[in-house]
Parts: structure tokens; sequence; C-alpha cells
């Protein structure tokens, strides 16, 4: 089928008056070592996609995602993983911001996790968040539809969909809403974890994990609470996460800091109340494993419910508030696990989403 004409140039750039942004959505794209000439010509118009959907999640959500981009001719014409993989083929009409911000959406989970096919019911998405911002938008008569793996309006689905900027800044608000809806989460405390044995804080030292000085900044975390049970948690530091690399169960292990992709290793289970001038006692939630204060590094290692080295003292004392302040965030649920392209295991790979007879 013939396609229509495909988004104007005002779509593909940034509005010339910037506000604030809230989101913290990144992408890397990937790139060969030596290039082909059709490679680069692929990379400039996917990064020039990729950042206009990033700067739109960004300004118009407070979503987090560490996304990895890939150029695939294999690909018959964009896909997406709840990993935070996206995959454009060799499709030059696919390699636009309305394909970006649909594939986006996936790895927030629209379509690729239980959560969101839950709450499709007779082809009415049924959450209550993303169906209150769809009536903001449309009127109290709207109605947010779907299926196991699109909603609709403003899914972006059909090229044809688009009619202005309008378009993609609701598609933002009704992505966020959904994301309200499936991943119920809460910043829970603020403040510092300082170690029972050496008085060190954990502490952002650039991109790495360190222990360090209590007094300054690096050493402010966030704890959320993640799902409506609240059962495990994700530790913040700013932009990034306390991770295990490569989700390794080696008792040992140094933990560093990595952007936020929802795996199992990046997730704590607690063994106390959270709340100033408490103890408590975390472990990693994929090896068991507790946390571990080894000299100016964090390990996880076998527990000992005996050792100070495991035990973190909760101190809200001169704290200020530790990055974007969101209730909500990219929170993934495990049930299957793979390998991406980096070589992180995260979940749902396995399902990916492929836009197939849609864009066209």
């Amino acid at each position: 089928m013939q396609k229509a004409v495909l988004l104007t140039a005002c779509f593909l750039v940034f509005p010339a008056l910037a506000v604030a942004q809230n989101g913290a959505v990144t992408y890397t794209l990937q790139r060969s070592a030596s290039p082909t000439a059709d490679e680069l010509d692929a990379y400039a118009r996917i990064q020039k996609a990729m950042d206009s959907a990033i700067w739109h999640y960004n300004t118009h959500t407070n979503l987090r995602k560490t996304l990895t981009v890939q150029y695939n001719t294999g690909v018959a014409t964009a896909d997406a993983s709840f990993g935070g993989n996206i995959r454009f083929g060799a499709n030059r009409s696919y390699m636009q911001v309305g394909t970006a911000m649909h594939e986006i959406a996936h790895t927030i989970g629209i379509g690729t996790t239980s959560e969101y096919k839950a709450l499709i019911v007779d082809g009415v998405y049924t959450g209550k968040q993303a169906t209150s911002v769809l009536k903001q938008i449309d009127g109290p008569t709207a109605v947010l539809k779907g299926d196991a793996q699109h909603f609709w309006p403003y899914g972006i689905n059909f090229e044809s969909e688009v009619k202005g900027l309008a378009t993609l800044v609701n598609h933002c608000k009704i992505v966020q809403g959904i994301h309200q809806d499936l991943f119920q989460e809460a910043i829970v405390f603020q403040g510092r974890l300082r170690s029972r044995s050496s008085d060190l804080c954990m502490a952002r030292g650039g991109t790495a994990l360190v222990l360090g000085n209590c007094t300054d900044s690096s050493s402010l975390v966030s704890i959320v609470a993640l799902g409506k049970t609240g059962t495990s948690y994700r530790l913040e530091f700013g932009d990034r996460v306390l991770d295990a690399p490569n989700q390794s169960t080696t008792a040992g292990l140094v933990l560093g800091l990595y952007g936020w992709n929802g795996g199992t290793n990046q997730r704590v289970l607690v063994g106390g109340t959270l709340a100033e001038g408490n103890s408590v006692r975390f472990r990693m939630q994929h090896s068991n494993l507790a946390l571990e204060a080894r000299g100016t590094t964090l390990v996880q290692d076998l527990v000992d419910a005996t050792s100070a080295t495991q035990e973190w003292e909760l101190s809200t004392a001169a704290t200020t508030a530790v990055g974007p302040q969101h209730t909500h965030r990219t929170g993934p649920r495990t049930d299957r696990t793979s390998v991406d392209a980096l070589g992180r295991q995260g979940r749902n790979l396995s399902g990916w989403m492929d836009l197939g007879g849609i864009w066209r």
C-alpha cells in the first residue's frame, strides 16, 4: 500500500522555547565500528527521530528508562521490548518521531507486560489514571480502547493519527497515565544510608557507587517502593540506581550504579522499618545476598545477621531532594528473563512489539 506523507519537519525538531524537563528517558544508539553509507544514513535518521521522541517524553512525563537502539535490516518495520531495546529496520518510512514514540511506549510496558494486558477488558482499557487523563483531553464521554498490544486514541499506531504537536503531547500524557496504572510506586525514604561498621555512607562517585562522606549531596538516596505491595525497593542516587552488574549472583561482587531497567538485580529486599534513625538490612532480590560495607566499596555477600557491616542506619539529617521527585516511575515486574544486546539480563525481552501491518 502506498504510504501517505510522513510527519512534517516541525514534528521532528525541538520546539524553540523548551520547558524544564521532568523525565529521565535516555538512549544509546549502537553503531558499527566501520559503518557503511547505508548505516550512516540510517543512524542519522534514527538519531533525529529518537532525539525528538526523547525530548517529548522527558518534557511531558516523569518516566525513567534506559534504552538501547539498534539499526537491524532484518526487522521489517520497527519493534521494541520491555527490556528497553528498540530496533529500526531498513525501511526509512519508520525512522521518524511517531514510530520512535510508539516504540518507547512499548518499552514502558504497553503491550509488553501482563499488567497492561490485564487492564484490557472487552476492548476497553480499564485503568483509572489513563482513563481520567483521556477524559481531560477529549471530554467526559471519551473511552480509551485497546488490545493486547496497543491503545487508542493517541497510541500513534498509524501515521494518520498524528495531527500536530498536540497528538505527541497527548500521547505522552496517556502513556504516563498507563504507567501509573501499571506500576504503582512511591518514594518511602529520602536521606542517607550509613554503615554501622564504619560511619561511611553509600554515595555516588561519578558513575560508581562508593562508601564515602555522609555530609555532601553525593550520599543522598531515595528508596522507592515498587508495586502495590511494596515488597521490593530500588535505591536511587540521582538518575542511577544500585545495580549488580550482569545479574551476577557471585558472593563478594562489588556493586555499582546503572540506569534503571527494572531487573531484579536492581531491586532490594528490606529487613526492618524504613524510618529515620532505624537500622535495616538489605538483600539483593536476584541473589538473596546481603549488602555489605567493605572498605570504600559496597558488595553483595552471604547473609550474616550478627555483622555490623551488613547493617545500615537511615538518616535524614541535612538532606535535600534527590533528582526529579516522582511518585511513579518505570517499574517492571519480573516473570521471564533474557539477555539484551548489552549482555545484561532483563524481563520479558522475548516480548518484542513489531509494528507489523501498522504505520503503512
